[in-house]
């Protein structure tokens, strides 16, 4: 089977922790889920739900998908098992698991609780190439920014975009870091 992807075309800024070494860049992301012979691509990721998008959820999101009740949506745990079918959406995210939310207009394919499930994430830099991971990689992906150039931008009208979360990672002298949220500064 060849695996089709959800490609996110726009540069996402991305926080690449692998084997101590720390990165930021900018890359686009392929994203494809294989659950037996199916290959199911979202439209979105962690996104408000829409009619005609396949959205995938992770705990990341919120503690639930907050999608509308006609929703459809397979619930997939921290082990890529499938757990549950749900014939309605704003389902309970699992803990470290992940939802793909099916809006009322598409099907859902024919899935078995207990199926496997294959998580397909690719990172393409900015010159189009795969950027090559190890198994223990961590990426972290931002919205807007909280901080450009050391000046706070968070109310910087040139973002133009819709409110989300925004959290911001610091790297001490020590090696250390810490996070706060917007809801924190």
């Amino acid at each position: 089977m060849t695996a089709s992807y959800l490609v996110l075309e726009q540069l996402q800024s991305l926080l690449i922790i692998d084997q101590n070494n720390i990165q930021i860049t900018k890359a686009s992301v392929k994203i494809s889920v294989e659950i037996g012979d199916k290959s199911i691509i979202p439209n979105q990721v962690n996104y408000f739900s829409n009619p005609k998008d396949i959205t995938f959820y992770n705990d990341v999101w919120a503690s639930s998908t907050l999608t509308p009740y006609t929703n459809k949506e397979i619930l997939i745990d921290r082990n890529f098992i499938v757990t549950e079918i749900s014939k309605h959406g704003d389902n309970q995210i699992p803990q470290k698991g992940f939802i793909l939310s099916f809006p009322q207009e598409i099907s859902l394919p024919v899935v078995n609780i207990n199926d496997s499930v294959k998580l397909n994430l690719e990172f393409i830099d900015k010159d189009g190439k795969p950027i090559n991971l190890s198994k223990t990689a961590s990426v972290v992906t931002g919205i807007p920014l909280l901080v450009q150039n050391g000046k706070n931008v968070i109310d910087n009208p040139k973002q133009n975009d819709s409110a989300h979360a925004r959290i911001a990672l610091g790297v001490r002298n020590d090696g250390t870091s810490d996070s706060c949220s917007r809801t924190d500064i």
